[in-house]
């Protein structure tokens, strides 16, 4: 299993497999109901828009693919002449951000294909980017510099990181907020209104695989080395509950957009739901 995914209504599971098989599972019946047998279409580089209906792909390092996965249908491609680390879909599926080896930005009309400006960060490859939920601001990491792009005024806020290269950056959904993790799997949040620095959320933990907000900001998840899930409190700090007892080795995880479920799945090909 490669990544898995809840659909915004939270009725349906998206799985995809390690041989690129997705898969689209009802819930309450805990049955699927769509197979996409496509290894060229859906691959390891893929995220979902927040509405699930659109896939984005990266497949060959240089080109953009856009699908919907109801049809499993190509919708569109597109592309430049540097590889691509890092992708992301506008909530309204107009506008596709990525991150490039050479250290730029790009912000792309996923309509026509056709770039609307670029970032140049510092030098270095860009590893993560993000959309806010309002698609306005982008979030975006270079070694140990996160940026928060406002598309709309062309103005961006760095944080520098001294000692450390970021390794997971995530946005709060209200975009005032921003969670990161480095490679000394500190976890850090840093408020982008404030002149204060980031905050540490969790000290020398163990390895981080993944790390995410809940819907309403006020608690974020870890997935951590030992295959177990953290819940932790934004404003205490306080754990506030471990999820344990996944069958198999944990490979991704999802959040629903209510907050009450969450989802794992294993290397062995199999799905939890939490709740």
């Amino acid at each position: 299993m490669k990544t898995v995914k809840i659909s915004a209504d939270c009725c349906n599971i998206f799985s995809l497999t390690n041989d690129g098989i997705l898969g689209i599972w009802d819930i309450s019946s805990e049955k699927k109901i769509q197979t996409f047998k496509r290894q060229h279409i859906f691959n390891d580089n893929m995220k979902f828009s927040p509405d699930r209906n659109t896939a984005v792909s990266w497949s060959d390092g240089k080109t953009i693919q856009l699908w919907d996965v109801k049809s499993g249908k190509e919708m569109t491609k597109f592309g430049g002449l540097h590889w691509i680390l890092s992708v992301d879909i506008s909530s309204d599926d107009r506008y596709v951000v990525s991150g490039l080896t050479n250290g730029i930005t790009q912000l792309w009309d996923a309509n026509s294909g056709k770039e609307i400006k670029k970032l140049v960060e510092d030098s270095g490859p860009v590893n993560n980017v993000q959309f806010s939920s309002d698609g306005q601001l982008i979030v975006s990491s270079v070694g140990g510099t996160i940026s928060l792009w406002d598309t709309k005024s062309g103005k961006v806020k760095k944080l520098k990181e001294l000692f450390n290269i970021i390794k997971l950056v995530k946005l709060s959904p209200d975009g005032k907020s921003i969670l990161f993790c480095s490679w000394d799997d500190t976890i850090r949040i840093w408020d982008v209104e404030s002149d204060k620095g980031p905050r540490i959320l969790k000290r020398n933990s163990d390895f981080v695989n993944d790390i995410q907000y809940f819907p309403d900001g006020q608690t974020v998840a870890f997935w951590l080395c030992d295959d177990s899930i953290q819940l932790q409190d934004v404003k205490s700090g306080y754990e506030t509950q471990r999820l344990r007892g996944h069958s198999g080795s944990l490979i991704g995880m999802d959040i629903s957009s209510d907050g009450n479920l969450i989802v794992t799945c294993s290397q062995e090909e199999t799905v939890e739901i939490w709740g």
